[in-house]
């Protein structure tokens, strides 16, 4: 499963093995321990990349390990991950010119 987030961040979860999901490795100690265990002990995704801009788009899977994403500003981002979180992009291109004075 994956999502992208208003901050331009895209989350690629793992359903099958929820075991390749990362969680965090602190561990709240002290007086916050309660006030912020939900947050340590929350379920994060197998694997995460950031766009260049913030702004809204679109996701979806190209193959087993590859991710498409566009975006509002026209932009179109391939991206491959690995099982251990690893993220690269492959291909960026402009699919839509915002400033086209030929409509």
């Amino acid at each position: 499963m994956l999502c992208s987030s208003d901050k331009a961040t895209v989350h690629i979860f793992s359903i099958k093995d929820q075991t390749l999901n990362k969680k965090l490795s602190l561990p709240a100690v002290g007086i916050l321990s309660r006030a912020v265990s939900s947050y340590t002990e929350s379920q994060w995704g197998l694997a995460q990349f950031s766009l260049a801009k913030e702004g809204q788009c679109v996701c979806a899977f190209s193959g087993s390990r590859s991710v498409v994403a566009l975006c509002a500003d026209g932009s179109c981002h391939k991206y491959t991950f690995t099982t251990d979180g690893n993220c690269s992009r492959d291909a960026f291109n402009m699919f839509l010119d915002m400033f086209d004075d030929h409509m």
